[in-house]
C-alpha cells in the first residue's frame, strides 16, 4: 500500500522572479564579527532591515504559523506571492 498522493503547489513565473530577487539579496547580506553573538532575532531583524533597503516587500506581522510534520512554525517575516497561495 503506498502513499496518499498530494497535489504538489508551484509557484508562477512572476512569485519565482520575486523569489529568485530575494534569494540574491539575502545570499549578500553579510553577518560581521562583531555581530557573531547577537541572537537570532537581532539577526533577523537585521536581515528584514536589509531587504527593505533593497526594496523587497517583506512582511513580518500577522503572519499564520506553518504546520509542518507535526512541528509549528513561526515565521519571522515572509514574502507574499500574489497567485491562489499566497
Amino acid at each position: 500500500m503506498g502513499r496518499k498522493k498530494t497535489t504538489q503547489k508551484k509557484i508562477g513565473k512572476n512569485e519565482a522572479s520575486q523569489f529568485a530577487t530575494l534569494l540574491k539579496a539575502v545570499k549578500g547580506f553579510k553577518i560581521y564579527t562583531h555581530q557573531k553573538k547577537l541572537g537570532e532575532t537581532k539577526l533577523n531583524a537585521f536581515l528584514i532591515n536589509h531587504l527593505r533597503w533593497l526594496n523587497i516587500e517583506v512582511e513580518n506581522k500577522n503572519i499564520t504559523p506553518a504546520k509542518f510534520v507535526g512541528e509549528t512554525f513561526r515565521p519571522e517575516c515572509m514574502l507574499r506571492g500574489t497567485g491562489q497561495y499566497p
